[in-house]
This record gives C-alpha cells, structure tokens and sequence, in this order.
C-alpha cells in the first residue's frame, strides 16, 4: 500500500478520532511518570505508557488492515522516530502525517528493513 492509499483511508476525520483517544492516553500516563518518587519510577512509567500508546496505535491500524499484527516492541522504534522529537528538533508533522509516518514505518519494520534514520545516513555516508 503506497502513501496516496494511506491518505485516502487515514482521512483527516479518522487522525482525529485515534489522536483525541491518543492524546487522552497520554495525559492519564503522564500525571504517572511525572508524579513518581524517584527516576526510575518515572522512567518505568513513562515506557510502560509508551508501550499502552503503540499497542493502542497498532490495535487502530491492525484492524484497518493498514499494518501487519507485530510484536509490540517492534511498533517503540518507529513510534519514538513518528511521535518524538529527535536530537531535539521540533516535530512539525501533522497528526495525520504522523499516523501515516508511523504505519509505514511498521511496515517497513515488520519487514525487516526498518532502520533508524542516524543509521540510513550513516550507511550513505559509506
């Protein structure tokens, strides 16, 4: 499935039904990871809700038929490179980019040919 066919089902109406349910996830977990005692409470915490938030995701995506079922921790890698910010750049990507962004990147995953971005450029550079 190409990104044209990803656009035509992850429909803007559809990014925001799953980010309000997305979103909700987050402000539960992280009144968790931001109220633990001590450092790695807190980073308990916030993996445990970063795993509940890709399983969520990859439940969404699975039953469109868009992605694979996988292992979830499959779904951390490409879910921290779509959601995150990386070597603290500001995401400007749209909810909707960012669902597509992260079911082609579990399908790339899936398949065995995920690779972390640092690690595709350093891989030219050679």
């Amino acid at each position: 499935m190409r990104t044209e066919d990803l656009k035509q089902i992850i429909t803007k109406e559809f990014t925001h039904q799953i980010t309000i349910k997305r979103e909700s996830l987050l402000k539960k977990n992280k009144s968790q990871f931001n109220s633990a005692d001590n450092q790695e409470e807190s980073n308990a915490a916030f993996n445990k809700a970063v795993l509940e938030e890709c399983e969520f995701l990859s439940n969404v995506l699975y039953d469109h038929k868009l992605i694979p079922r996988v292992s979830i921790f499959k779904l951390v890698g490409p879910y921290i490179y779509t959601y995150g910010t990386i070597s603290g750049e500001k995401n400007t990507l749209t909810e909707q980019e960012k669902l597509i962004l992260f079911a082609e990147r579990v399908r790339e995953h899936s398949d065995g040919r995920f690779a972390l971005f640092s690690d595709r450029i350093a891989s030219k550079d050679n």
